[in-house]
């Protein structure tokens, strides 16, 4: 499932990058300034946010591998340690070596907006993975992830349903000021 989801969200960075110019074949993929690209010319930049779980170890290699598999010519990956700040870095590099694409896992939702900013500018489509951002919509090509608040919703549903007369229930909130944190405490 694990594999599928990577598989899937890498399909995604490609046909939006597709649907940006126009072009149709599912193995194109242009470039800025309209030149068309294959997975084999693509350059991807994923600024993870950290390896603080072996969920996210998982999702590095996945990444990692599926990219391989692809045949995507370069993946400029980094690993920020749950710090914003590097991310941003590293987000920054990336639009200097004109990457065609960014997919962003962000740290927490808030203080993105000026990088999207320049990345928009440059032309570089930006992608939120996974957990969300509060920035302009605008400012970013789409957000592959869940409705954290819904999926909040959902488990008080169940423990209201396992737990009819109440009970003390511990909150494992994940990193503070993410955009999975936030929803599901919302």
């Amino acid at each position: 499932m694990f594999r599928f989801k990577t598989i899937a969200f890498l399909f995604v960075v490609a046909s939006i990058v597709l649907t940006a110019c126009g072009t149709p074949a599912a193995t194109q993929a242009p470039a800025v300034g309209g030149t068309t690209l294959t997975y084999k010319d693509m350059v991807l930049c994923y600024p993870q946010l950290g390896a603080e779980s072996d969920w996210r170890t998982a999702n590095t290699a996945s990444i990692k591998e599926t990219a391989d598999k692809l045949g995507i010519k370069q993946l400029v990956f980094s690993d920020a340690q749950q710090k914003q700040e590097n991310q941003i870095s590293a987000m920054r590099s990336c639009i200097q070596q004109g990457v065609n694409v960014i997919a962003l896992p962000p740290v927490v939702e808030d203080g993105w907006d000026a990088v999207l900013t320049e990345a928009k500018n440059a032309n570089i489509p930006v992608i939120i993975v996974d957990r969300s951002v509060s920035a302009d919509p605008s400012l970013y090509a789409a957000h592959i992830g869940s409705n954290m608040e819904l999926e909040g919703e959902r488990a008080a549903a169940e423990f209201n349903k396992q737990l009819p007369n109440g009970g003390a229930i511990l909150e494992l909130s994940g990193t503070t000021g993410s955009g999975a944190a936030v929803g599901r405490a919302k």
